[in-house]
């Protein structure tokens, strides 16, 4: 009851010296970001960005890798899920060849569209391919002008192309990732192809560009609202805005996949640290997913003694390949497995595996190894430890790897460890760490070891061996000295060229095509050009904050990898989380019996009786003073008010009158005790008069 009342006269109190406290909202701060977040889907590279103002993909610097371009904005006529086996037509309804596989017909889908709004046809296909054809230095000229004698249109939805020899496979130079990008002819009918910018793209993809900030490494890319597929497959991405950035210091990355700032960071998190994350934040999901390249060291082959297969062959006899698929070590995924092949090991190669060719283990035997070297006459001749050739050679080599600071990728700590481990068959090799130039040095032959990985892409998208061999051809071969580029390794082998070039003329399924996938595989298998070590696994890591839909480990319907042309189909499945419901509070009196009520947040609210004081939802604050059962003011509080300032008008009228009479009596003394008295009986009186009308609004209050 004293509680009560004494609250009651303080909330009085308060009233007469200030006005009534506002509503009470709460509202929680956006993010500062260019665009809104939850309209965006943020992506990250993890290299910084050079390229901003550029989108040729013909030239030397001409485009910024892993910044969107490649993955939402340019599309391929073809694509592999290697997720699911399933071959995606997708500008293109299909091909043929001719009976010699001299002449590929490609037939377009009708209703593709550029992003200006122009079709997509077949005169697009043939003017690209003839651009190249005639500027053998742009980038993919050379397989155009090696493989074509002439392309024509037909009509819009037919081109043909005659080739220069059987090509069973030339359908591959319009798949993701295995030929030049289509450029649409209109665009680039009468630019200098190798100054042209190309900025801003036109393409075919569902993202046209936006905006770059070069100081924040950002690409932002605006949804084209008029995307072909929505009318011919149904397909619109959900998110307005992609935005691709560089990625910032791992710590501060963390910070913002846990944070919900970021939705897809690059390559760069380690399986602890997922795990971390994990238990912080539901508002994650991951994806562990096997690369189509394993982790090997590449060899060059043109230089004594790695020259001679028997020294590579004791370096692979001495890496304990089951000690780095555990956790510990291969720590991008939940670990991996040791090589069984001189490829990774994908289900799309399984009918060639089924043969005894690839029935050959990887084996760890430092005995084994040491005999080799051993019956070389490859020994210690002066005790300290490394062997020498019979010439005096030492077997004292580099091995190019990541540098130190490089922790997120598990080559930086296997690479210096097997190096290490080299030392009990008696080779010395250290560490060489990667930079620019050290990568010209190797282009050019000036190397012995490196970080390197099995010839991948173009065998795992095809499904075809051939191109695991293909790169050996000597036709690609260049002296020590020259840059070579992509065949740095500089192994050639006469019985493997007769093998590719009958290889090369059959159609990948043919019966001797699979025979000579087998011999060919057994020359590459003794004579290790590379190393292969452990297949290379790598954990994705999404945010699930704003956007659903990515590929998890236990719904891989795409490759995760977000440097792949596939994220295009990954950013169409996409779907926006349910923005959360927000409410906004005020405080209110009841001036009216109220009954409990369930408010707009889910809350049960009251019951309220006349008098009392709460805050509740605005929208149901709202709904009740409409009603006549609630106020933001206090009740009777004006009419208070009114009264004490009457009150105190009065009581300054009466102060003024005493001082008057004060005034007239100054000279007599004998009345100034007479004043005095009277002054203080005129306080007291006022302190009782306002001490009363509180009395009455307590006890008023407390009846009601």
């Amino acid at each position: 009851m004293k509680k009560s009342s004494a609250m009651i006269v303080f909330l009085l109190a308060i009233s007469l010296l200030v006005p009534l406290f506002p509503a009470v909202t709460t509202v929680r701060a956006q993010e500062e970001l260019p665009v809104p977040r939850e309209e965006t889907v943020i992506f990250e590279g993890d290299h910084e960005y050079t390229v901003f103002d550029s989108f040729n993909t013909f030239i030397a610097q001409g485009v910024q890798w892993y910044a969107g371009f490649q993955q939402v904005v340019m599309e391929y006529d073809w694509y592999i899920n290697l997720a699911t086996g399933e071959t995606i037509m997708w500008r293109i309804i299909g091909w043929e060849y001719s009976d010699d596989y001299k002449t590929f017909t490609l037939h377009v889908r009708p209703g593709v569209t550029w992003s200006d709004g122009e079709a997509y046809t077949a005169h697009d296909i043939v003017f690209t391919l003839n651009m190249l054809s005639n500027n053998p230095t742009l980038y993919g000229a050379t397989a155009i002008i090696d493989q074509v004698e002439s392309a024509e249109a037909t009509d819009d939805y037919t081109a043909v192309i005659k080739l220069k020899k059987p090509l069973p496979r030339f359908h591959n130079n319009f798949r993701m990732w295995g030929g030049p990008y289509i450029m649409p002819e209109h665009i680039w009918k009468d630019v200098d192809p190798f100054t042209f910018k190309f900025n801003p793209p036109v393409t075919t993809g569902p993202y046209v560009l936006d905006s770059v900030i070069p100081e924040l490494f950002i690409f932002i890319w605006k949804r084209n609202e008029n995307y072909w597929a929505k009318d011919v497959f149904g397909m619109f991405p959900a998110p307005k805005y992609m935005v691709w950035r560089t990625a910032p210091p791992i710590d501060k990355d963390f910070t913002d996949l846990v944070g919900g700032q970021v939705d897809s960071p690059p390559r760069t998190f380690t399986w602890p640290m997922i795990q971390q994350a994990a238990a912080i934040t539901n508002d994650i999901v991951w994806a562990n997913y096997l690369d189509v390249c394993a982790y090997s060291w590449g060899v060059n082959c043109k230089k004594y003694p790695l020259s001679l297969k028997e020294v590579r062959q004791a370096i692979s006899l001495a890496i304990d390949r089951e000690k780095y698929q555990d956790p510990a070590w291969w720590f991008t995924a939940k670990g991996t497995n040791a090589v069984k092949y001189m490829f990774a090991d994908l289900a799309i190669f399984d009918k060639y595996t089924i043969y005894p060719e690839f029935d050959t283990p990887f084996e760890y035997n430092i005995e084994k190894a040491k005999q080799i070297l051993d019956d070389m006459e490859f020994i210690d001749r002066d005790g300290d430890g490394i062997r020498e050739t019979p010439n005096g050679t030492k077997l004292s080599f580099s091995v190019i790897g990541n540098p130190p600071t490089q922790m997120t990728h598990p080559a930086t700590v296997i690479t210096p460890d097997i190096a290490a481990g080299l030392r009990e068959i008696g080779m010395d090799v250290r560490m060489v760490y990667y930079t620019s130039t050290i990568g010209e040095q190797r282009a050019a032959g000036d190397f012995d070891l490196s970080d390197w990985c099995t010839p991948c892409c173009d065998s795992a998208f095809a499904g075809d061996l051939l191109y695991n061999f293909y790169l050996y051809h000597s036709m690609f071969y260049k002296p020590i000295g020259e840059s070579a580029w992509g065949y740095e390794l500089r192994w050639t082998n006469p019985e493997l060229d007769e093998i590719i070039d009958e290889m090369i003329t059959l159609p990948p399924d043919d019966p001797r095509a699979i025979e000579l996938v087998r011999q060919a595989y057994e020359i590459q298998r003794e004579e290790l050009p590379f190393i292969p070590i452990v297949e290379a696994k790598y954990a994705m890591v999404y945010g699930t904050k704003y956007w659903t839909g990515w590929p998890t480990d236990d719904n891989m319907y795409q490759v995760p990898y977000p440097w792949w042309p596939t994220t295009l189909f990954v950013v169409l499945n996409l779907k926006p989380v349910e923005a959360p419901v927000t409410y906004e509070y005020t405080s209110a009196w009841f001036i009216g019996a109220v009954p409990a009520f369930t408010g707009v947040d889910g809350v049960t609210y009251g019951p309220f009786e006349e008098g009392q004081f709460a805050t509740i939802p605005k929208v149901d604050a709202e709904r009740l003073i409409d009603e006549g059962l609630a106020s933001y003011t206090m009740p009777g509080i004006s009419d208070i008010k009114a009264g004490l300032e009457q009150l105190l008008s009065s009581m300054a009228e009466v102060t003024s009158a005493i001082s008057q009479v004060q005034a007239s009596t100054e000279g007599l003394g004998n009345l100034v005790g007479l004043a005095s008295q009277i002054n203080t009986l005129i306080a007291v009186a006022a302190v009782e008069g306002v001490a009363i009308i509180l009395l009455a609004i307590a006890l008023l209050v407390r009846r009601k």
